[in-house]
């Protein structure tokens, strides 16, 4: 097979059409100028290398610069004109008609890729954000959606109605807005928490202090606190930090007495995931603490069944990364709703903060304690975000306490009730 250069008929045509419709959209801050396709067939192989290239602009004035990918790819028809301009039926157009499209083909799923890339183009407006990355000089473009509710509002309102269930859908008036919800078809209902108050204890440790700046000076403390906490804890503990870099400080300055640490690690496959599910929910070889990151699969979407899990310590209100995408999500909210901070950071933190304790009391017959490491806990923004059924009539305050005390207490107190 000769090498000879083959231009996709198919995405030429949606690129320029994207890029006819994006010209029309084109912020002062960002602007594609043209994109570039080309498919190469590979000598003696099977295989064809695709390149795409990309001229952009971050700001008006600024002289355009280029974005390059180029993937290889196994196909059985190749796509355009050839060298002489005769048409070559494509893949795609050929699996199409004879109905043979394969789902492990990655001619296919590069096709389809670049028509989600390109409509995510073509809708963009000022709720979405288009960010350009290099990475040890690879670079890529991504499509940050801020604001889904054009598109989630025009399915759900055109519906007779609509039931939004969770247990984390607070402020209100910050998710209606988000999933597009019409405010004059909307009622908000809170039901209280069913399960028995006496089953569960909230504490709050406020001789922690978390934020990035006063962290290292605080590793020792949290070592030693949660340590004596978990160690106090008869059965297994899940402790849960925002990091996986803070994690490894802690986990590495901890000195337990009677309990097997396990840690999620970021490169833990699959399998290796399942292996630590597996040995907290057996723990034939004695008591177990989990350590593991918020957000993560141990905190969110699994259950720990009647006696597997007795207690939930949370490292701090658990803040989502600074990153570009969360700067560019506090920027938009604080312009939408004047609470930019608290609707980037604060929300979606303190949700995993009460997903992960909510691992605890699944039943009315599980019962345990969590653990909050952080003196923010008490204080607003982070404050209101605790569910209602975690506060006693005094208020945030009155959760304040030595974890580690609190939960032998706590345990006596339930042996003494059996």
């Amino acid at each position: 097979m000769s090498r000879r250069s083959i231009g996709l008929l198919v995405f030429s045509l949606l690129l320029a059409l994207a890029a006819a419709q994006r010209s029309a959209a084109d912020t002062e801050d960002y602007s594609i100028d043209n994109y570039e396709l080309t498919v190469q067939s590979m000598q003696a192989r099977t295989s064809v290398r695709v390149t795409m290239d990309i001229t952009y602009r971050i700001r008006s004035g600024t002289k355009s610069t280029g974005f390059k990918f180029i993937g290889d790819y196994e196909v059985e028809q190749l796509s355009g004109q050839d060298g002489e301009g005769r048409v070559i039926t494509t893949s795609v157009e050929h699996q199409r008609e004879t109905r043979t499209f394969r789902a492990d083909d990655p001619f296919v799923e590069l096709y389809f890729n670049f028509l989600r890339f390109l409509n995510g183009l073509m809708v963009s407006d000022a709720a979405f954000s288009h960010v350009v990355e290099y990475r040890k000089g690879d670079g890529r473009i991504k499509i940050l959606c801020k604001d889904p509710s054009r598109f989630l509002g025009g399915v759900i309102n055109r519906a007779h109605a609509a039931i939004g269930l969770s247990a984390t859908l607070s402020p209100p008036e910050f998710y209606t807005g988000l999933l597009g919800f019409e405010t004059g078809r909307t009622a908000f209902v809170e039901i209280a928490n069913p399960f028995p108050q006496e089953n569960r204890r909230v504490v709050i440790d406020p001789t922690i202090a978390t934020t990035y700046r006063e962290r290292p000076m605080n590793y020792e403390r949290i070592a030693e606190r949660l340590a004596s906490f978990a160690d106090t804890v008869p059965g297994n503990c899940l402790a849960l930090f925002p990091s996986y870099a803070f994690l490894s400080e802690i986990t590495g300055r901890m000195r337990l007495r009677n309990k097997r640490v396990l840690i999620q690690r970021q490169a833990d496959n699959a399998q290796e995931r399942d292996l630590l599910l597996q040995a907290l929910r057996s723990a034939i070889f004695g008591d177990i603490l989990l350590v593991a990151v918020a957000g993560g699969v141990f905190a969110e979407g699994v259950d720990y069944p009647g006696e597997v899990l007795k207690a939930v310590a949370v490292v701090g209100p658990c803040l989502p990364a600074l990153t570009l995408e969360q700067q560019l999500l506090k920027d938009y909210y604080e312009e939408r709703f004047e609470r930019g901070f608290e609707y980037s950071f604060v929300v979606p933190g303190m949700t995993r903060v009460v997903q992960a304790a909510g691992r605890l009391i699944r039943s009315p017959q599980d019962t345990g304690v969590i653990a909050l490491f952080d003196q923010r806990f008490l204080h607003a923004p982070y404050r209101h975000y605790l569910p209602a059924d975690w506060l006693p009539e005094e208020g945030a305050g009155a959760l304040v306490g030595n974890p580690s005390e609190v939960a032998e207490e706590f345990f006596r107190v339930l042996s003494l009730r059996r």
